[in-house]
C-alpha cells in the first residue's frame, strides 16, 4: 500500500499515511483479489456513490496480514452513476480498521507461509468518504493495482534472496560442525560440499545481482512491465534450486524440525505461486518480448516497402529523402470482451508526427521531378515533418497555415530552406490564399492526390507483412480523420494487395471525426442526441469542412466495399474518456505532450486520443461483437512540445489579394 499511496495518493494522504507506514506504526494490507474473478471488469466487490460519500459492498480473498491490518486498499468496480467517474471504473479505497461494515475472516489452513496471516476481508454496506479514494479521481484504479504488482515481484524477489541467503548460512555451519563418521572428519573437507557450497553462493550473488539491477531500472523506467515479472521468476527459481541444493546436504537431516530449514524450503517454494505462478508470468514476457522483437517494428517502413506502395518513383530518390520512418503493432490487450491492438504511427518518427512517410515520399517525387521549391498548407503534422524533410533533402518550402495553430508549430523544424506564412482567416481562405499564391508563384502545390494514397499504401503493406508473419487479421481499423487520405491510401493499398493475396482481409473501417467538423457524419452518419452545431474545435484542420465529391464518393466506396461506419465524437463524450485514452496510451510508451495556449493547456496532437476515446465508448456502449478485434490507428499525440512559442515569418490576412501574394512572392525570390 505504500507503493499506492507514494505514487498515486494526494498530498493530504500521503501525509496522513506514509510517515506511519514508514516506522511500522501502522501495518497495511492490499485487498484486491477474488476467488472467481479473472479480470477488473469481472470485479464482485464494488463502491457505490450516494449523499457524498462511497459505500463498499462485496469481499476480497487471500488477503494477506489481513488479520494484522490497520487499513486496506480495497479495489472496487464503480456501479451507478458519479459525476466524475463513469460506471466500471475501477478505484481503490483507503479502508480503516475498525469502520463499520468491515470485517475478517479466519486465517487460510496452508502447508506453507505460515509467519503471516491470510484471510477473506467483508464489505458489507462499509462506507468512506472521497477523500479515502486514493488519487481521488485523477488515476485509473487499475494502473494503481498493477504498479503495485511491480512492487510486489521485487518483493517477491528479495525474500527469496533472503531465504535463500538463510538456508545457506545453516548449511555452512552444519558442515562445519558436523563430521562423517566413518572417517571423523568435517563435511567441510570433502570436496563435493565445498564446490556445492561455492556453486551456491554464485547462484545467490547472481540473483541479488539482478535484484539491484531491477531496482534501478525500475527507478530509470517506472513503466517497465517486464523487468520486475523476469526478477521475480529468476530469484524465486534460483532460490528453489540453492533450497533443494541445500537440502541434499542436509541430506535426512534435512527432514526433521530440529534444523528449522524445512519450514523454509516450503516458503521458498510458495513464492515461485504467490501473485502469479511463474509459468503464467513466463508466458506473459513471452507474448511481449516477441511482440516487441517482431519483424513487424521496421527500422525503415519506407525504404521496406518504397517499390511495392510507390513503384514509379526510383528507389534512389527514397534512400535520398528518408530519415528512417517507422510504424508499430502494439497489443493487445482485451477491454470487456473485445481485443484491442494499437498501431503506432508516430513514436518512432523523426518528426514525431505519422506525415513522415508522406513526406518522405512527397521530397522523393520531387527529387524525380527536379522540383526546386513548392508551396502547401497545413494545420500541424504536415507543416513540421514537410519542413523536417525539406530542409533534409535541400528543397525550398513555403508552408501557409492557420493562425489559430501557431502553437503546433516548431521552430527546430524550419532551417533555412522553409519559410512560414502566417493566414490570418478561415479554412476555405488558406486553401484560396494557397491555390492563388501557386497561381502567381508558378510553385507546385504538393503533395499531390496521387502523393498522399501512395504514401498512405506503406501501413496496407505493412499490415500485410504482419498478417504473413503472425495470421493475425483485424475485424476493424479505427482512425480520426478529417479529409481521411490516410484511409483512403491504406484501402487502395490493400486491394492492390488483394489481386495477388486474396487470404488478406480488409478490416472494416470506423472513421471518426470530431463534433466541430464532422461532414462525413452528416453525409454517411448520424448524431446522436445532444450533438452541438457550433461547438468548439478540438483539433485544428483545414481539411475538411466541404470535402469535394470525389473524396465523399471514396469514403463511400470504402463503407460500401469493406463495410464500416462514420462516427463522431461529441466534445463531451472526449473529455469523458480523454484521461483513460492518455493512460492508456503512457502504458504503451505513447505520450502526450501539452502546450499552454490562450485557451489554456492544449494537446499538441489529439488525433489519437479523440480515435482511442471513439473506440472505448463504442465498446461500452456495445456496438462491438464480443471476441471482435480492432486496430486502432494512433496519428498523432507523440510529437514534443515545442521549447519555445514560434514566431512566424510572415503574417497576411485570409483576404489578401493577388497583388498582395506576388508582392509576397517577389520577397521570397532571392531566398528560393
Amino acid at each position: 500500500m505504500t507503493c499506492h499511496i507514494k505514487v498515486f495518493g494526494t498530498g493530504k494522504q500521503k501525509e496522513k499515511y506514509l510517515p506511519k507506514l514508514a516506522t511500522g506504526e501502522i501495518i497495511a494490507a492490499h485487498a484486491n483479489m477474488e476467488k472467481n474473478n479473472k479480470s477488473y471488469d469481472q470485479f464482485q466487490t464494488t463502491i457505490h456513490f450516494k449523499d457524498g460519500k462511497f459505500t463498499i459492498f462485496g469481499q476480497k480473498d487471500w488477503v494477506l496480514s489481513s488479520r494484522d491490518a490497520d487499513m486496506f486498499a480495497v479495489s472496487a468496480r464503480v456501479v451507478g452513476p458519479h459525476p466524475e467517474v463513469k460506471e466500471d471504473t475501477i478505484l481503490v479505497a483507503l479502508v480503516e480498521k475498525g469502520m463499520e461494515g468491515l470485517t475478517t475472516g479466519d486465517d487460510t489452513p496452508r502447508i506453507g507461509v505460515n509467519g503471516v496471516n491470510l484471510a477473506p476481508v467483508v464489505f458489507n454496506n462499509c462506507i468512506v468518504d472521497t477523500d479515502a479514494i486514493i488519487g481521488e479521481f485523477h488515476y485509473d484504479g487499475k494502473d494503481i493495482i498493477e504498479s503495485a504488482k511491480k512492487a510486489a515481484y521485487v518483493a517477491y524477489s528479495s525474500r527469496a534472496i533472503g531465504a535463500s541467503r538463510d538456508l545457506l548460512e545453516r548449511c555452512k555451519n552444519l558442515v562445519q560442525n558436523k563430521e562423517r563418521t566413518l572417517v571423523n572428519e568435517a563435511l567441510e573437507n570433502e570436496p563435493g560440499v565445498r564446490n556445492k557450497l561455492t556453486y551456491l553462493d554464485i547462484k545467490l550473488a547472481a540473483a541479488k545481482s539482478f535484484l539491484m539491477k531491477t531496482i534501478d531500472d525500475l527507478e530509470q523506467d517506472p513503466n517497465d512491465e517486464i523487468s520486475p515479472i523476469q526478477c521475480k521468476i529468476f530469484c524465486t527459481e534460483t532460490a528453489k534450486s540453492i533450497s533443494l541444493g541445500v537440502f541434499k546436504i542436509f541430506s535426512a537431516a534435512g527432514y526433521t524440525r530440529e534444523n528449522g530449514i524445512e519450514r523454509i524450503v516450503r516458503d521458498i517454494a510458495a513464492l515461485g505461486i504467490i501473485g502469479a505462478p511463474n509459468y503464467v508470468l513466463l508466458e506473459r514476457i513471452a507474448s511481449k518480448t516477441l511482440a516487441a522483437q517482431s519483424p513487424n517494428i521496421e527500422e525503415n517502413v519506407t525504404l521496406k516497402y518504397a517499390r511495392l506502395s510507390a513503384p514509379q518513383i526510383p528507389f534512389k530518390y527514397f534512400q535520398q529523402a528518408t530519415l528512417g520512418e517507422t510504424m508499430r503493432i502494439i497489443g493487445s490487450e482485451n477491454i470487456k470482451g473485445v481485443n484491442v491492438s494499437y498501431l503506432d504511427m508516430t513514436t518512432g518518427n523523426p518528426s514525431g508526427t505519422f506525415k513522415d512517410t508522406l513526406a518522405c515520399l512527397t521530397l522523393a517525387h520531387c527529387l524525380q521531378n527536379n522540383i526546386k521549391a513548392f508551396c502547401f498548407s497545413s494545420s500541424g503534422n504536415t507543416g513540421v515533418s514537410f519542413a523536417k524533410y525539406a530542409n533534409h533533402v535541400g528543397v525550398k518550402a513555403i508552408l501557409f497555415y492557420p493562425k489559430t495553430s501557431t502553437y503546433k508549430l516548431d521552430h527546430a523544424s524550419f532551417g533555412k530552406n522553409v519559410t512560414a506564412v502566417e493566414v490570418n482567416g478561415t479554412e476555405l481562405q488558406v486553401k484560396d490564399v494557397l491555390a492563388r499564391f501557386s497561381k502567381v508563384s508558378g510553385l507546385p502545390i504538393l503533395p499531390t492526390l496521387q502523393n498522399q494514397i501512395d504514401g498512405n499504401k506503406f501501413r496496407a503493406h505493412f499490415l500485410h507483412e504482419h498478417y504473413l508473419n503472425t495470421g493475425i487479421q483485424y475485424d476493424w481499423h479505427a482512425q480520426s480523420v478529417s479529409s481521411a487520405m490516410g484511409p483512403f491510401g491504406f484501402y487502395e493499398g490493400v486491394e492492390d494487395i488483394q489481386k495477388s493475396d486474396s487470404t488478406f482481409k480488409a478490416p472494416k473501417f470506423l472513421a471518426i471525426q470530431q463534433e466541430a467538423v464532422c461532414p462525413y457524419v452528416h453525409r454517411f452518419g448520424h448524431f446522436p442526441e445532444g450533438h452541438k452545431a457550433e461547438t468548439e474545435i478540438v483539433e485544428p484542420t483545414l481539411f475538411r469542412t466541404q470535402p469535394s465529391p470525389d473524396l465523399y464518393e471514396r469514403m463511400e466506396n470504402i463503407l460500401k466495399t469493406h463495410g464500416g461506419k462514420v462516427d463522431v465524437l461529441l466534445n463531451r463524450e472526449l473529455f469523458q474518456y480523454q484521461a483513460f485514452s492518455i493512460q492508456k496510451l503512457q502504458r504503451k510508451g505513447i505520450e502526450t505532450h501539452w502546450v499552454n495556449t490562450d485557451k489554456g493547456p492544449t494537446m499538441i496532437e489529439a488525433s489519437g486520443i479523440i480515435c482511442l476515446s471513439d473506440v472505448l465508448k463504442n465498446i461500452d456502449q456495445g456496438k462491438f461483437e464480443h471476441g471482435s478485434s480492432i486496430l486502432v490507428g494512433i496519428t498523432g499525440g507523440q510529437r514534443k512540445t515545442p521549447p519555445i512559442c514560434f514566431n512566424t515569418h510572415h503574417a497576411i490576412l485570409g483576404t489578401a489579394d493577388d497583388h498582395t501574394l506576388s508582392q509576397l512572392f517577389k520577397s521570397f525570390q532571392e531566398k528560393l
